[in-house]
């Protein structure tokens, strides 16, 4: 990467970052042309492969792509911030994004095909506890993206964007009651700050609640700081999706 200043290599920060994504765009080479198709997506980390899960019909270019065997590139982006100047030149934008290349593998198994399904359910609903029938599963094309490279890469914000934080707390106050998190969230959540406790959502309310803690939207996500940790809420489910300590 040519701008090492902005390149994100820890491990937990690229996971939080991949978890704020919806879209994950997938780069197919056919027959000498370039095909880009985005797709919703689940994705989880084994020991240090990130795997991506995806969905579609059984036909089609992309079925076709994938089964040439060629690698595939894939791109995800999240939390774009225009950055505003006096002139044109100088505008600029905050931004966290993935690109990478890997192997697209197409699954036939009924049992792997319902666990990828429920990555991609839960990923888009913060639920995974889903069922998936027989006649379902074999209506549906399901693979996974075997990653060989990645890079992260963040351009952090030159603002927050001062005159909106008490406009921003008081939307995201108002709706206290529904902040939520999964069995995976409160985990991750738990293993990020190593806390010991046994309500990891009342924990984080009473971060949110406390008066100097800073809050702020960004795209499809809250953010609440406070005390060295920064947490972050989906804007629309209201779902915790981490917590981690600022570096």
């Amino acid at each position: 990467m040519r701008r090492k200043d902005r390149e994100v290599t820890d491990e937990k920060k690229i996971m939080e970052i991949i978890s704020q994504c919806y879209c994950c765009r997938l780069g197919f080479i056919d027959k000498g042309a370039v095909y880009i198709v985005p797709l919703n997506f689940g994705f989880e980390k084994k020991a240090t492969d990130y795997v991506f899960y995806f969905h579609s019909a059984m036909e089609g270019r992309k079925i076709e792509c994938m089964k040439t065997g060629n690698p595939v590139g894939f791109e995800l982006d999240t939390n774009y911030q225009l950055q505003e100047a006096k002139n044109p030149c100088a505008y600029s934008a905050a931004f966290q994004s993935i690109i990478g290349t890997g192997k697209i593998v197409i699954l036939t198994d009924a049992k792997e095909k319902a666990y990828a399904l429920s990555q991609i359910m839960y990923h888009n609903t913060g639920k995974i506890d889903w069922q998936f029938s027989p006649k379902m599963l074999a209506k549906l094309a399901v693979f996974k993206l075997l990653v060989t490279e990645l890079s992260c890469k963040e351009h952090k914000a030159i603002s927050m964007h001062n005159d909106n934080l008490n406009e921003d707390k008081r939307i995201l106050l108002d709706h206290i009651d529904e902040i939520h998190t999964t069995e995976k969230g409160s985990k991750r959540i738990k293993t990020n700050l190593k806390l010991d406790v046994s309500n990891v959502v009342a924990y984080c309310k009473d971060k949110l609640l406390d008066k100097n803690c800073q809050i702020y939207r960004i795209g499809k996500n809250w953010y609440g700081e406070i005390d060295g940790i920064k947490i972050t809420i989906n804007a629309y489910r209201y779902t915790i999706i981490t917590a981690h300590a600022i570096k």
